[in-house]
């Protein structure tokens, strides 16, 4: 079962919601929002502490990677592939 977080407005009619109460939105009711337009999303805003979190997850994603990578026999030393490479 999947739960939609997010709130959707709709910019099909003659007249959309201006930017600045979509944002206002966001900010004060914390909440992320999508835009749509043509019955497609083109935008989606979310808090900043939301954003943050998901630059957070994946640093730690990132990190996992890295670590991975270094256990991995065989991988090559950074200063090996900058010589290679000319850098």
């Amino acid at each position: 079962m999947s739960t939609n977080l997010l709130t959707t407005v709709s910019t099909t009619n003659r007249y959309p919601p201006h930017l600045g109460d979509l944002l206002d939105r966001v900010a004060t009711e914390q909440i992320p929002l999508t835009a749509t337009y043509q019955g497609q999303v083109f935008v989606a805003m979310v808090p900043i502490k939301d954003a943050e979190l998901f630059e957070e997850i994946e640093d730690h994603i990132d990190s996992a990677y890295i670590e991975e990578a270094r256990q991995e026999e065989g991988s090559i030393p950074w200063e090996q592939v900058k010589k290679e490479l000319g850098l």
